[in-house]
């Protein structure tokens, strides 16, 4: 039996969860809340659902060190256990030999080979999820969505380019907002939307449905890998830099941009401006980036290990 330990019960609605880690793959597991967790630790109460004794325990990583999983170890001692993180940490979670650890991107799986001595199937891939059921910028629901979000806010002759700093450093944020002015000034079409704090998906959708590019900036050491499977499957074109696992999923100039740290205000203002001249491309990176994530981020449940 497969059992998702899940901070509230917001988690527990499929339409509503990140796209990593990807709890709503496996439609059979059983998905327990700390709530529901407490009673089964604390009163010997296990949920309704829980028949038999789990064979593996997922839990996402902002519960890795939660008392209550610690006592669930101690009471599920022939469980393995699955833990997910999306940036690297120095802490490891995992003590016995079923235990394993999942990121979303190989840069991150690497990495952590590189820093601890763990055999290669305790850290694995476990691809960004995303539901096919998600309306993209071409069906009858994206191309309404993006209709009335535009209308009201104005964007009708805007061009519009979306900004995640929310996993940026104070430094990345400060020269992405220098430049991004610069881009205002030279460019009055543009609109930039900044988004400074995570964002659940359902209200991140529409707006990705309203774009026309997105731009994220993070440090090597937390994944975007998962932010940007959000965005392709709704086929917004991804502009992002040569750092960490950022490039990953971010073909250049196929379905999105890797800008090289080194010349990166040049390369953004030449591929701004061309893609403010030529709508086709950006249409076509879009198209590209639906495309990879139908072929890959709808069907695989885990990479190599």
């Amino acid at each position: 039996m497969e059992v998702w330990i899940l901070p509230d019960a917001s988690w527990v609605n499929q339409d509503t969860l990140p796209a990593f880690p990807p709890v709503g793959r496996d439609q059979d597991a059983v998905r327990v809340t700390l709530k529901a967790l407490d009673d089964w630790v604390q009163k010997d109460k296990p949920p309704a659902a829980v028949s038999i004794a789990p064979v593996r325990i997922h839990v996402p990583f902002r519960l890795w060190d939660h008392r209550l999983i610690r006592l669930l170890r101690k009471q599920q001692p022939q469980a393995d256990f699955v833990f997910y993180t999306a940036q690297l940490s120095k802490h490891l979670p995992l003590q016995e030999g079923g235990d394993r650890l999942c990121v979303p991107s190989f840069y991150l799986r690497n990495q952590y080979r590189k820093r601890n001595e763990l055999s290669k199937n305790a850290i694995r891939i476990c691809h960004p999820a995303v539901s096919a059921e998600t309306p993209h910028r071409w069906s009858e629901e994206g191309l309404r969505v993006r209709k009335d979000v535009r209308r009201e806010r104005g964007w009708q002759k805007r061009n519009v380019l979306v900004v995640d700093v929310s996993q940026a450093t104070k430094v990345q944020r400060s020269f992405l907002e220098k430049e991004l002015s610069v881009s205002r000034n030279q460019h009055p079409s543009l609109v930039v939307y900044t988004w400074f704090r995570p964002v659940p998906f359902g209200k991140r959708c529409p707006l990705y449905l309203a774009a026309d590019w997105l731009l994220t900036a993070s440090s090597s050491t937390r994944s975007l890998s998962p932010i940007h499977a959000e965005a392709m499957v709704t086929g917004l074109p991804v502009v992002t830099f040569d750092l960490g696992d950022h490039g990953e999923w971010v073909r250049h100039a196929h379905n999105g941009l890797v800008l090289h740290l080194a010349q990166w205000r040049a390369e953004w203002r030449r591929y701004l401006a061309e893609l403010l001249s030529d709508p086709s491309w950006s249409r076509d990176l879009g198209k590209n980036a639906r495309a990879i994530a139908e072929r890959y981020l709808m069907t695989k449940t885990e990479g190599g290990a």
